[in-house]
């Protein structure tokens, strides 16, 4: 963001996405390091870039659906949720749960839903903590904020660097919601905000 922080907790450096202290993480632990730790919880890069703390900048896809996945593991204290499709391996999230016409007869049957512990409980809970400290993203947020829906909730927001993308996504409990938005192939001067996603996240989480 161009502005000189200081010293910071992690903490605070994930919850205000100050990339600086960030990309220097990254690059002690390897970016290698970063990308094969993820993967257990479903987030894998669709394009893995340079492999270095430049991700954090001009990164690589993350498709939404296996972001999503990868906080849920969180909310379920590290524990992946899902079921193996066709031939793959690992578990993916379900789409569609099922499918029956005007009669009532199924068209579709949900696969199995299984479970695999990725992540221990108190590293799961540890990350949960950041995500979830309210007060330690008031610096970028401000308070109250979007991210504040009256209940304890984890929650992010990030864009691309280009602005042409931003998103929120964020769990309670019982419920979780990612919000994305994106510009107009042809307009190439909107920007999109996080805190816009944030609100219908927000929006979302409430009426859920």
């Amino acid at each position: 963001g161009g502005d000189y922080h200081g010293p910071l907790r992690m903490r605070t450096a994930l919850a205000n996405d100050y990339l600086t202290p960030l990309a220097q993480t990254f690059s002690q632990i390897g970016a290698a390091n970063v990308l094969r730790l993820a993967e257990p919880l479903g987030v894998t890069l669709l394009e893995r870039g340079s492999g270095s703390a430049e991700l954090l900048f001009s990164g690589g896809d993350v498709d939404p659906l296996a972001l999503a996945q990868g906080y849920a593991t969180l909310a379920n204290q590290g524990v992946r949720i899902g079921a193996r499709l066709g031939a793959q391996s690992d578990l993916r999230p379900l789409m569609v749960l099922s499918a029956v016409d005007r009669d009532g007869r199924a068209w579709l049957e949900p696969p199995q839903s299984e479970t695999q512990s990725v992540l221990s409980a108190p590293l799961a809970y540890l990350v949960h903590a950041v995500l979830s400290d309210e007060t330690a993203r008031w610096a970028s947020l401000g308070h109250p904020n979007p991210l504040e829906i009256g209940r304890p909730a984890a929650a992010k927001v990030g864009a691309t660097a280009d602005g042409g993308q931003a998103w929120a996504v964020g769990y309670t409990p019982q419920r979780l919601s990612l919000i994305w938005l994106s510009r107009m192939q042809d307009d190439n001067n909107q920007r999109m905000e996080p805190r816009a996603a944030a609100g219908v996240w927000h929006a979302v989480m409430q009426y859920a």
